[in-house]
């Protein structure tokens, strides 16, 4: 999802989603160089389209690249009274 950058000489930014078994293999992985994300913009405009290869980003690579945005931990639990 495309956020709009503050500064027009700012690179647009975009957000995805981690999921639970992607998060489990990306920190099997955060030593290595084995677990990438590829991220495809305009993937529906082949004109447009560009396609990166980022870093594992639970890795101290990825790390400086990334920054979570606003989504807590979802919790389970069985509440015992």
């Amino acid at each position: 999802m495309p956020i709009t950058a503050p500064e027009a000489s700012r690179e647009p930014e975009y957000e995805f989603d981690l999921g639970a078994s992607e998060h489990r293999a990306a920190t099997a992985h955060a030593a290595t160089t084995r677990y990438r994300a590829l991220l495809v913009t305009s993937a529906l405009d082949p004109a447009a389209r560009r396609l990166f290869e980022l870093p594992d980003p639970v890795s101290p690579r990825g790390a400086e690249r990334f920054r979570a945005v606003g989504h807590g931990l979802r919790l389970r639990c069985a509440p015992r009274w």
